[in-house]
């Protein structure tokens, strides 16, 4: 794979890859520099602090992430749910940071989602490489259209080129608000997965994993 920063570049700096994704993480450019905030971002900093582990952070699409993290060339990854694929090149601190449910986004004048079998006639935006619950990913029937990122699924259920979009509820929430939308969420919702921090299975990290959850 082209363009991809060699691990631990920086001697003991250890690469963290995230996606924008508020609350969770939050990226803000100004002057061409970025910074990274948020709930997930700061747990990993004060992790990082308490083990003395320098960082690096860098923005990329979710998954591609995942790739990086899988051959080697990320250490580290804010809030990916647990998976049998992912579990065979990450693994996973023993500590579950959110189990934000899904929520489904549709245009005011839509009809109401009211249960799972009404996804079958609709076009749905989902995050490229994302998990949402075994159901819905396993189901072959549905017609997903995959996009980069949350913001450009929600544009295109408000400008009807999909019929849904489905996401975290808090982050489609704050996308929603922020980029004025005005879509509605439908009553069909589903609960969440637990989410954690996940080392790459490449990274000298993953020979002390169980230390870094010690917190004292």
């Amino acid at each position: 794979m082209s363009g991809l920063w060699p691990l631990n570049t920086y001697g003991d700096t250890y690469e963290v890859v995230l996606n924008h994704a508020p609350p969770y993480r939050i990226i803000d450019e100004q002057a061409g520099i970025k910074t990274y905030t948020g709930f997930y971002v700061d747990f990993v900093r004060e992790l990082a602090r308490r083990r003395n582990l320098d960082l690096k952070f860098h923005e990329v699409p979710f998954r591609r992430a995942l790739a990086l993290m899988e051959n080697g060339s990320a250490d580290i990854m804010t809030g990916p749910n647990r998976t049998p694929e992912r579990e065979s090149f990450m693994v996973y601190l023993d500590v579950e940071l959110t189990r934000e449910g899904k929520a489904f986004y549709v245009s005011p004048e839509a009809a109401d989602i009211t249960r799972y079998e009404e996804l079958e006639s609709m076009y749905i935006g989902v995050l490229r490489g994302a998990k949402y619950f075994k159901r819905f990913d396993e189901d072959k029937k549905l017609r997903k259209y995959a996009v980069g990122n949350y913001s450009t699924a929600l544009r295109m259920v408000s400008k009807g080129r999909i019929d849904v979009a489905v996401m975290p509820e808090l982050l489609g929430d704050y996308i929603n608000k922020t980029n004025a939308f005005d879509l509605r969420k439908a009553a069909f919702k589903v609960p969440g997965q637990p989410s954690f921090i996940a080392v790459s299975k490449k990274s000298k990290l993953a020979q002390s994993i169980q230390e870094l959850v010690i917190w004292n």
